[in-house]
């Protein structure tokens, strides 16, 4: 797998696997949608799938808990037959966040929408 560190824009609309505060497990709903993944890159030798760890403001370890969640996206696709050379990882704690929500008065949702990790199909780097 390539692993980064990038600062890249427009991650509110890719798909997403949501997780629980501070934790890196994925949920039986992720689990489901990343079999999808696996299924669907079984089926395309062509695509290569780039997955994007991010946390939120109020989680502890942000860098670090964003790295475990796309990693733990990156064992379960390789535990389901996914190459590791068609995955891409990057992650960035909540130095960029899929919305603006920065602090506390935000609306009680979006933190949570930064407690995920995204992913976008692409054809062969």
């Amino acid at each position: 797998a390539i692993v980064s560190a990038g600062s890249k824009e427009g991650y509110s609309d890719l798909p997403v696997v949501f997780l629980n505060k501070n934790e890196t497990t994925i949920t039986a709903t992720g689990l489901s949608q990343l079999k999808s993944v696996a299924q669907k890159l079984a089926r395309h030798p062509e695509l290569n799938i780039n997955l994007y760890g991010f946390a939120s403001y109020d989680e502890n370890n942000c860098t670090q808990l964003s790295q475990q969640r796309s990693d733990a996206a990156l064992r379960y696709l390789i535990s389901n037959g996914v190459a590791v050379e068609r995955i891409k990882i990057s992650f960035f704690g909540n130095t960029i966040l899929r919305n603006g929500c920065t602090s506390p008065n935000c609306f009680k949702f979006l933190p949570e929408d930064n407690r995920a990790v995204v992913y976008q199909l692409e054809m062969q780097w």
